[in-house]
């Protein structure tokens, strides 16, 4: 029925207290909400970890995360079904992602104010946009990561496609990424390597 939630630290009155939050949904779990957000953790002191390998279903958001003075990292290679699968704040955050976000046609990831990294893997498949709530705040970077090789479409980056708001490209781990579609960006490789089916892939 109802959200898996963490608060902690006092942020009606001075935003004191608080710590590090740790949660993870293992393989075999399950969180099903019915009102509200699947998983919705905040500390006003310390970072946010979860990691989710099993199913989170939402009618709200799948995974809402934030943290006054630390950082935010989600790693989901289970699935997440919401109408808005994960939603960031003003911490920096890192979502690393080889699993399913299915927000149909909603939004997949909506991102805060703070700096979003999106590290897509092998196994990614997101549906719904991936786009900012506050362009004028904080720097989006999408990487294509992992040790394990996949492809990309690069054509569904841009203001009217589904990943959006994002201001750097980066290829890295030791897998090997193929780039489809007709791109408009241009790719740094950190490491791997980065190929691609036709050369209009890169921009």
């Amino acid at each position: 029925g109802g959200s898996f939630k963490i608060w902690w630290g006092d942020s009606d009155e001075d935003f004191t207290g608080g710590g590090i939050v740790t949660v993870t949904n293992a393989a075999d779990g399950s969180i099903i909400s019915t009102g509200g957000q699947g998983i919705h953790a905040w500390t006003a002191q310390g970072d946010v970890l979860i990691t989710n390998e099993g199913t989170i279903s939402s009618i709200g958001t799948g995974i809402e995360a934030d943290s006054l003075d630390g950082k935010v990292t989600i790693v989901n290679s289970g699935s997440i079904t919401a109408t808005e699968g994960i939603r960031t704040g003003a911490a920096a955050t890192t979502i690393t992602n080889s699993g399913v976000i299915d927000a149909n046609d909603g939004t997949a990831i909506s991102m805060g104010s703070g700096d979003v990294k999106l590290i897509l893997q092998a196994g990614s498949t997101i549906t719904g946009t991936v786009s900012d709530r506050d362009t004028l705040s904080g720097t989006n970077s999408l990487v294509l990561g992992g040790d394990t090789n996949a492809s990309f479409d690069a054509s569904k980056i841009g203001a009217d496609s589904q990943f959006r708001n994002f201001s750097s490209f980066t290829k890295d781990g030791d897998s090997i990424w193929t780039l489809t579609g007709e791109g408009t960006t241009g790719w740094t490789i950190q490491d791997g390597t980065l190929t691609a089916s036709d050369g209009a892939a890169f921009g």
